[in-house]
C-alpha cells in the first residue's frame, strides 16, 4: 500500500509539473503572439482563438519572453547592447472599467519595453473608447519582469495596470483629446473616425479611418464581419503621420511582408493615400492605392485592429452606441 501510494504522489507530482509547463510559453524571435485574456476581449467574441486577445509583440531575434498564463507572469529577456534606444516588445492586456456614464466599456493597457545601451526602459498607457477616469477597473493580474544587472526587475504589477487604466496618463488624455468622431456622410451608424492633430481652428487633420459593412439592423461589428461584405478603409489627410507609428502597425497587424504595402512600409503614409482591408461574398481583399489583391487574414487582421488599437476601440465603441440604442427603442424604453 505505502508503495502505490508512493507511486501515486510521484505520478501526481509529474502530472502537476507537466500542467504548470503546459501553461507558461517561451517565445523568440521577432512575431506577435497571442495568449488568453480571463478578462473578456472587445468584441466579445472568438478572436485567433477563443478568448486570446491578449498580446505579446517581440520585434527582433534578441528578445526571448515567457508568459505563464496560469500564473500570471511574463517574464522578458535579452542581453544584447543597442547603441541607440530601441524598441524590442511589447504586451496588450485586455480589460474593462466602468465610465463616467456607468456604463462596463473595454479597455487595454499597452506596455512598451526598450532597450539603450544594457538598460530596459519601460512606458506604458491605456487606450480607452470613452474620454475620462474608470471605475471597478477589472484586467487580468499579469506581473510582467525582466532581466536586470541584480537579477529579475518588476516592471509590471496588477495594482499600477490597474492604477494606469483607472486614470490615464496626461498623454493619453491629450491623445483622446485630439480625435474628432463624426458619422460617416449619410450613414448615421457606420464608424468614422478622424484623426487630427491640434483643436478647433488650428486642428490639422491627419487620418479617416472607418469602418462599413453591408449588414442592416443592430448587429455589432464582430457579426458583420462574419457576415463576409465590409470594408475598414484608412486615408492619410496629410502626409505627416509618423513613418515609424505606420511600421509598427504594419508589423503588429501583420501586414509588413506584403508586398503590395511595401511602398507604404518604407516610405509611410503620403497625402491621399488609401488603405482597405475588407470582404466581399467572405472573400477577403487588402487595396492600397487602387490596386486590389486576395488576402485571406482580412477577418483576423481588421479583429485586431478594432479590439488592440486605440482608433479601434473607439469605433467599436460607436457602433456598440448604435446597437445599444437600437435594443433600447425595440423594449420601448
Amino acid at each position: 500500500m505505502a508503495l502505490r501510494l508512493t507511486y501515486r504522489s510521484i505520478a501526481a507530482a509529474l502530472f502537476l509539473c507537466a500542467s504548470a509547463h503546459a501553461a507558461a510559453a517561451t517565445h523568440a524571435g521577432r512575431g506577435v503572439f497571442n495568449f488568453t485574456s480571463g478578462s473578456g476581449c472587445p468584441l466579445g467574441d472568438a478572436t485567433a482563438g477563443g478568448q486570446a486577445c491578449d498580446r505579446l509583440a517581440l520585434a527582433d531575434a534578441d528578445t526571448h519572453a515567457t508568459v505563464d498564463t496560469e500564473g500570471h507572469t511574463i517574464h522578458f529577456d535579452n542581453t544584447r547592447h543597442y547603441d541607440a534606444d530601441t524598441p524590442v516588445g511589447d504586451v496588450l492586456l485586455q480589460g474593462t472599467g466602468v465610465d463616467a456614464k456607468g456604463k462596463r466599456v473595454p479597455l487595454s493597457l499597452h506596455l512598451k519595453l526598450n532597450r539603450d545601451g544594457n538598460k530596459w526602459k519601460v512606458s506604458m498607457h491605456a487606450h480607452a473608447p470613452v474620454r475620462g477616469d474608470f471605475s471597478d477597473v477589472r484586467i487580468d493580474p499579469y506581473t510582467v519582469t525582466v532581466n536586470g544587472p541584480k537579477g529579475e526587475e518588476i516592471v509590471l504589477t496588477q495594482e499600477r495596470a490597474i492604477a494606469v487604466l483607472a486614470k490615464p496618463s496626461l498623454s493619453a488624455r491629450i491623445a483622446q483629446g485630439l480625435v474628432h468622431v463624426r458619422p460617416a456622410g449619410d450613414l448615421a451608424d457606420a464608424p468614422d473616425v478622424i484623426v487630427s492633430l491640434g483643436v478647433g481652428k488650428v486642428a490639422k487633420r491627419l487620418a479617416r479611418v472607418r469602418f462599413q459593412s453591408q449588414l442592416d439592423g443592430d448587429a455589432g461589428i464582430a457579426a458583420r464581419i462574419a457576415q463576409g461584405n465590409w470594408s475598414l478603409d484608412m486615408e492619410a489627410l496629410s502626409g505627416q503621420i509618423p513613418r515609424r507609428a505606420v511600421q509598427g502597425d504594419l508589423f503588429l497587424f501583420g501586414l509588413e511582408n506584403e508586398t503590395l504595402l511595401q511602398p507604404l512600409r518604407e516610405k509611410g503614409f503620403a497625402k491621399h493615400d488609401a488603405l482597405t482591408i475588407g470582404a466581399k461574398d467572405g472573400q477577403g481583399y487588402l487595396r492600397f492605392n487602387g490596386v486590389q489583391q486576395a488576402f485571406a487574414q482580412a477577418d483576423r487582421v481588421a479583429r485586431l485592429f478594432m479590439e488592440d488599437s486605440f482608433l479601434g476601440l473607439i469605433l467599436t465603441q460607436q457602433r456598440g452606441a448604435v446597437v445599444a440604442a437600437a435594443v433600447k427603442t425595440g423594449n420601448g424604453n
